[in-house]
């Protein structure tokens, strides 16, 4: 049977990281959701915080400890 050189490689701890993150993105996004109908500042703040922080902890986790 001949190898197929052009398939993509599945590894399925990328593929864990993935689905996670995008859990992860679609409760933040809820989240910020919410507080639009609360308080348009705090969703702002939380908005952005959150999103620097989360962006910082994933170069982070994919860098060193991945």
């Amino acid at each position: 049977m001949p190898v197929d050189d052009t398939a993509i490689p599945f590894e399925p701890r990328w593929f864990r990281l993935g689905v996670g993150l995008a859990f992860a993105y679609a409760g933040f996004t809820v989240l910020v959701v919410a507080l639009l109908r609360v308080d348009p500042t705090l969703a702002l703040v939380v908005a952005t915080v959150g999103g620097t922080l989360g962006a910082l902890a994933l170069v982070i986790l994919v860098r060193y400890v991945y």
